[in-house]
């Protein structure tokens, strides 16, 4: 699909932007996947439990 109305000119920065959107969506969703996890698999203890 082409857009008649985007310039050559504008192909560089539309591509950055679209890179940058595709970056923030990737990030949220591994973020969302950290949240769905279960509370004791998501950060493990790096110290013992207190006795």
């Amino acid at each position: 699909m082409t857009c008649p109305s985007v310039s050559g000119a504008c192909l560089p920065a539309l591509k950055l932007f679209t890179q940058r959107v595709e970056d923030h969506r990737n990030e949220q969703r591994c973020r969302q996947q950290q949240l769905d996890q279960p509370a004791d698999q998501a950060a493990p203890s790096s110290q013992p439990p207190a006795a």
